[in-house]
């Protein structure tokens, strides 16, 4: 806050009221920006400043402009999980009689696993 004494003076006898000039505001510094929104992806950083270097006094004017300010900001790119995707068919049985065994099996495509997400689990 300022201070500011009033200054009276008697002039022939008749008192009188010394009124400080006006102090008009002006914005400080931008504060830097805040952290993004958005842990991965897009999201929104903001930085403000205040009317109060100084702030308006004795009838002064406000501050002109905004006193915030927000961009876009990118996090990069969000981890993507793996998942599997469906079985094929069953392949034909490894012996014509008796015995013999059938196969099918799945990718871990539908996505695969990207930016640090999590890969399928259980077998393929």
């Amino acid at each position: 806050k300022q201070w500011y004494q009033r200054r009276v003076a008697i002039t022939a006898g008749i008192p009188c009221v010394v009124v400080p000039d006006p102090v008009n505001g002006m914005w400080s510094e931008w504060a830097s920006f805040t952290e993004c929104s958005a842990p991965c992806g897009l999201g929104i950083t903001i930085r403000a400043r205040s009317c109060s270097n100084p702030a308006p006094a004795f009838g002064g004017q406000n501050c002109e402009g905004d006193s915030s300010e927000e961009i876009e900001c990118d996090s990069g790119p969000c981890p993507v999980d793996g998942n599997w995707s469906d079985y094929s068919a069953w392949s034909e049985c490894s012996e014509s009689c008796g015995g013999g065994f059938m196969e099918r099996s799945r990718n871990c495509d539908s996505p695969a696993s990207e930016n640090g997400g999590n890969p399928c689990e259980g077998e393929a």
